[in-house]
């Protein structure tokens, strides 16, 4: 694979989107992760869309690092405030969280990204509401691609029962997110899974890798 840097042949701020309509996929520790990692290619903010829950907000004042990750919760039209951050010229990536049930908002932040992220845990709900992502993703013409997370190791035969619908409706990440007690555990501190724990780092940088190459070509590697 290429190196990292190859995905900022395109001069600009790249702009990652997490969907799903369903709460619980894991989008809000996943945004922490990948933005982390980001921000070890460039500059990097967060753009949370669930204010309500104050997740982000939370995890940066437990991070106590301020002027590491620029968090925008500020109001109005996603694409006006996705517009204004990359007009700025201050950075290279933008990790959005959508909140969940709100299709409207999932939509604009789909609409505004340049690749999306779909966490699926392995589960009925969670693939119906999936379905609703993708779609979105095809209607916006949105480089996209399911991520397995919260994946036990005990039961891989979930895994596998979730593999065949998913595959029907789109391409899906190689990396699979298990659950572990070290993304929890990192939250709780202001820290990423991959600062924390060895093996939540190999993923969080397979994920990366992959979400450069959608972000670079538009489509994964087979």
């Amino acid at each position: 694979m290429q190196p990292i840097d190859a995905i900022q042949v395109t001069k600009g701020m790249k702009t990652i989107c997490i969907a799903s309509a369903k709460g619980g996929s894991g989008k809000s520790t996943l945004a922490t992760a990948l933005a982390v990692r980001a921000g070890q290619e460039g500059r990097v903010a967060l753009l949370d869309l669930d204010p309500g829950t104050a997740s982000m907000t939370m995890w940066l004042q437990a991070r106590g690092r301020p002027d590491e990750l620029h968090l925008d919760t500020g109001d109005g039209l996603i694409s006006a405030r996705v517009k204004a951050l990359a007009a700025s010229g201050r950075f290279d990536f933008l990790l959005i969280d959508t909140p969940p049930m709100d299709v409207e908002l999932i939509q604009a932040a789909i609409e505004a990204a340049d690749a999306v992220i779909i966490p699926v845990r392995c589960g009925l709900f969670d693939l119906a509401a999936s379905v609703v992502a993708a779609e979105m993703c095809r209607e916006h013409k949105r480089p996209h691609a399911f991520l397995l997370s919260h994946v036990d190791g005990r039961h891989p035969i979930l895994v596998e029962q979730m593999i065949k619908p998913l595959s029907g409706m789109g391409p899906i990440f190689k990396t699979r997110v298990k659950y572990r007690k070290a993304w929890i555990t990192a939250l709780n501190l202001g820290r990423s899974a991959a600062e924390f724990d060895r093996e939540s780092r190999a993923e969080v940088n397979g994920l990366w890798d992959e979400v450069a190459t959608l972000l670079r070509k538009g489509r994964l590697d087979e």
